[in-house]
């Protein structure tokens, strides 16, 4: 799913008004909300989407060991671009034989590009509609079953009726596959919006957008709890079912060097950018999105089904939350960091200090960690890399992160330095300040 871009809150003429605005969100939210009779609460369906495009084993191996908390994956299975009106078709070379060694169901993500052209051209509708045949009948062909196809298209809001033709004609050749869509809040409240949902098997709703900043030092929001809130209850006023979308990753944002905005990214910086572009990167917050699932749970529209996390965490992908984060936020809980500091003796009288973060949450990495001992004299001592030794006392040895070193994600440890000693002796270590 690709993030959309809102300009809300960056020059509202002042704090009075952007609390004002809040307040009148919230206020809608919950006149929508007393005007809605079906209400539910309790264990709602959670699902996340493996948005990688190549497949290597340890993405297969991560899905194994954790998918028994999720309902059912969504996995990218094509990405379709439009040149001149018509579609170029991109597969994701997914084996479909060792994903059912893993999980027995999925859904396929079918991401569809900018597309100016005409809906109703036969060039253009024969091989979208082959296209998602063809994927059903590759999973079936391994026994796998397809329970939705998914389309993730940022269509213009005017042409949402022509969108409803490309829903109807899939969900008409792949039946009793769901046909589904990613939907912007932008669309809710769009002339054709009723028409495309009903002609579907329900929707997504992607309640996060990247605030732009004008400026490298302004304030950036991904989740505006009030603004999610108002628009999953306007979502649930077109009787269609209907699942959310949070976020479990961040963005790069990339400045010039003025410090003006420029672009941002999911994944790497661009190698469009300039090379003097300065780089911010603003995450997901867990605490907020831990908040909306715990009121989700406490009470929602009986239409809202589920939350689909983009995206599934996997080894490599450093730009998302651990898995250990989004299992607990799945839980309704704040994750929590928990850094400890230990002492390894890999060798007669040398002593390694590591750092080892066993919370659900990122932890920042202190100014110092101070190893101290008795009855021996230091030999040498050394900082591994990120490192640096900043003193050497009678009996102590202090270490400090070097500026790129901020944090240490859930389950990650990491080397700071060792000390030899003449003697034997126990080492033992701190965290400073």
């Amino acid at each position: 799913m690709q993030p959309y871009f809102s300009t809300r809150g960056r020059r509202l003429g002042g704090v009075g008004l952007l609390l004002l605005l809040s307040a009148g969100l919230i206020g809608l939210s919950y006149y929508l909300y007393a005007h809605s009779s079906q209400r539910t609460r309790g264990a709602f369906v959670q699902q996340a989407y493996v948005w990688q495009h190549a497949w290597p084993d340890a993405l297969l191996e991560s899905i194994g060991r954790n998918q028994a908390g999720f309902s059912n994956l969504l996995v990218l299975a094509a990405d379709v671009q439009f040149t001149d009106g018509l579609p170029r078709v991109s597969r994701v070379d997914i084996d479909f034989r060792l994903l059912r060694s893993k999980i027995q169901t999925v859904g396929i993500v079918i991401h569809l590009g900018k597309f100016d052209g005409n809906f109703a051209d036969e060039r253009v509708t024969a091989p979208l509609i082959q296209l998602a045949k063809s994927l059903v009948v590759d999973a079936a062909a391994e026994a796998f079953e397809v329970r939705e196809i998914q389309l993730d298209f940022d269509c213009d809001p005017s042409r949402l009726m022509q969108y409803a033709s490309w829903i109807s004609a899939i969900r008409a050749a792949i039946s009793p596959v769901h046909v589904t869509f990613t939907a912007l809040p932008k669309w809710l409240d769009h002339e054709g919006f009723d028409t495309l949902a009903k002609g579907s098997d329900g929707f997504v709703l992607q309640i996060y957008s990247l605030t732009q900043p004008a400026r490298l030092a302004d304030a950036v929001s991904m989740v505006d709890p009030a603004a999610a809130l108002l628009h999953t209850e306007l979502a649930a006023k077109v009787g269609v079912p209907f699942r959310i979308a949070l976020p479990t990753h961040g963005w790069i944002l990339a400045f010039d060097s003025a410090g003006k905005f420029i672009a941002s990214s999911t994944e790497d910086p661009s190698p469009r950018w300039p090379a003097d572009a300065r780089l911010r990167t603003v995450r997901a917050d867990p605490r907020v999105l831990a908040r909306i699932v715990r009121n989700i749970e406490a009470d929602r529209p009986l239409l809202l089904y589920g939350i689909l996390w983009t995206r599934f965490p996997a080894p490599g992908d450093h730009r998302n939350w651990k898995m250990r984060t989004l299992k607990a936020v799945m839980q309704g809980q704040e994750p929590l960091p928990d850094l400890q500091v230990a002492v390894t003796r890999p060798e007669t009288r040398v002593s390694e200090i590591w750092l080892i973060n066993v919370g659900d949450a990122d932890a920042a990495i202190p100014g110092n960690i101070v190893a101290t001992w008795s009855s021996a004299a230091l030999v040498a001592a050394d900082a591994m890399v990120g490192f640096e030794r900043v003193s050497s006392l009678d009996a102590t040895v202090a270490f400090r992160p070097q500026s790129q070193i901020h944090t240490l994600a859930p389950g990650e440890k990491r080397l700071v330095g060792w000390i030899r000693l003449d003697t034997e002796a126990e080492v033992r270590a701190v965290l400073g300040k």
